[in-house]
Formats: C-alpha cells, structure tokens, sequence
C-alpha cells in the first residue's frame, strides 16, 4: 500500500501541475501534456480512494477483483465528471470565444478515458502486490 505521505505528495504534484497547465495555457500549446496528466490523474484518483477506504479494503478479504473494480471505477467516475466539465466549457464558453476546444474529437475523449481507467488500474496492481 502506498503511505500516506506518499500519496498526499502525489496527489498535490499533479493538482499542482494541472493548475500550471490551466494558468499559463500549456495545455493550449503542449497538447501532448493532456496524456500524462488523464494518467497521473487516473493514478491519483485511485489513490485517495484506497486511502480512503484503507480501513474497509484492509479489513474485509475482498476478491482482487473487487478491490480493483473500486480503484478503476473511482477513476473512471471522475474521468467522466472531467470530460462533462470539459464538454460543458467547449459548448458554453469555447466555441463563441474562439478558443481551442478541450475536446476536438471523439477519439480524444476516448483516448483521454482509456489514460484514467490506465492509472487507476495501475495504482490497483500496485496496491494489491504490496497488499500481500
């Protein structure tokens, strides 16, 4: 299991990287840093959330699956959350303004899930093999 400190660290490092994006529009010049940051994001989602529950993951003998069902599908649900927020700043805001769209294309926002659900599974592999 990841140590607290650990994942408060983690966690603050990519919300502190993702303002930055958002600040200074790295993310309007470097599209690229939306990869890395749907990963890492997937990453910290399943992190809080295993710390979270660290007491009910610990205490009852979940089946793997289960245990990696909840860290993925917390990722994936706020995955889902950001590509609504970001659907809802294209279609409000976005394209009246000119700017470039948060998601140009279905692929993209495919590609962006597949990121999330990629790094919260790998936070669930990892939690399980030092869970043993």
């Amino acid at each position: 299991m990841f140590t607290k400190k650990f994942a408060i660290i983690f966690i603050a490092s990519v919300l502190a990287v993702f303002a930055s994006v958002l600040t200074f529009d790295f993310g309007f010049n470097l599209t690229w840093v939306d990869i890395p940051l749907h990963f890492t994001g997937g990453m910290a989602v399943a992190m809080a959330t295993a710390i979270f529950f660290k007491g009910e993951l610990g205490s009852v003998k979940f089946r793997r699956l289960f245990i990696i069902l909840i860290l993925v599908g917390s990722s994936a649900f706020v995955g889902t959350l950001w590509e609504f927020m970001e659907w809802g700043i294209d279609h409000l805001w976005g394209t009246k303004n000119g700017w470039q769209l948060n998601q140009p294309s279905l692929d993209d926002t495919m590609f962006d899930y597949l990121m999330d659900l990629s790094g919260g599974f790998l936070v669930s592999l990892i939690y399980l093999r030092r869970r043993n």
